[in-house]
């Protein structure tokens, strides 16, 4: 035989060797796969198991001392953790930094540590009042002010926002003529401002009165919202028509109380 022919029937006799390897592997594991995943009788075959997915949870990314107000998201961060021990722990797990924004520690915060809803609250009253600007003042203290339509900016004042405080004080001035020696009263009014930028910490609204169980009071005259499905009204283009004002801009009739973060001695102007 020519040296050729031997090589070729060399590599063929390998061939053989490999494909009848192939099979018996094939074979002594159960099951042989197509490439569209089936067994040779048609039945699933092995496949690679799904992978867990994970689900994010909100963790400290420095440790956070008891008694902080956690205002800023660079102390947090999210990681990822199996969904099933997510899940396990729904109820005291955060997903999101934004639900964490806001909130007191109840207690030491270790870096890398869950964030639980056991060790976090809202942040009390006097958390919110801020620190005086001059150290040998003291700390503003929290003081309600009644104010209706007319004294409160007509509902305008939201939390955080700073305020003036103007009071108007009626007295009665008594005046002596100089000539005659007679003396006669007069009642006066005199307005001073007494603190600037006050910050107001809360706001208190009385609660809406209701009618029938489950039911506000109907809004005054004016105040009713557009039916719901009612198509809006439009000029003579057919363009909508802008709502006149909006319910922001209807005046709250009664009173309410802002709760203002003031010094002694403004507190004790406010009650002369």
């Amino acid at each position: 035989m020519r040296r050729g022919a031997v090589v070729i029937l060399i590599v063929g006799m390998l061939v053989l060797l490999l494909a009848a390897g192939g099979i018996f592997y094939l074979l002594s594991t159960g099951v042989a796969t197509s490439p569209d995943g089936l067994a040779e009788d048609g039945q699933p075959g092995a496949l690679e198991p799904t992978p867990e997915p994970l689900a994010p949870v909100v963790v400290a990314r420095v440790d956070i001392a008891a008694g902080t107000i956690i205002t800023d998201a660079t102390l947090l961060e999210t990681r990822e953790i199996p969904q099933s021990a997510f899940d396990e722990q729904a109820q005291q797990l955060f997903s999101n930094p934004s639900d964490v924004i806001g909130q007191l520690a109840l207690r030491n915060i270790a870096n890398g540590e869950q964030i639980r809803r056991d060790a976090l609250t809202e942040p009390g009253l006097s958390q919110e009042i801020p620190e005086s600007d001059d150290d040998d003042e003291a700390r503003p203290k929290a003081y309600p002010l009644e104010v209706d339509n007319l004294t409160g900016v007509a509902d305008q004042i939201r939390p955080n926002d700073f305020v003036d405080i103007i009071v108007t004080y009626g007295f009665e001035l008594s005046l002596i003529d100089p000539d005659t020696g007679n003396e006669r009263t007069i009642d006066t009014v005199v307005s001073k401002t007494i603190a600037q930028r006050v910050q107001v910490l809360r706001i208190l609204r009385p609660r809406v009165a209701t009618t029938t169980e489950g039911e506000g009071a109907a809004p005054p005259p004016g105040d009713a919202p557009p039916e719901a499905g009612a198509p809006p009204a439009t000029d003579e283009q057919g363009r909508p028509i802008a709502p006149e004002a909006t319910q922001d801009e209807f005046l709250r009739t009664g009173s309410w109380i802002l709760i203002l973060a003031i010094t002694n001695q403004e507190a004790e102007l406010l009650e002369l």
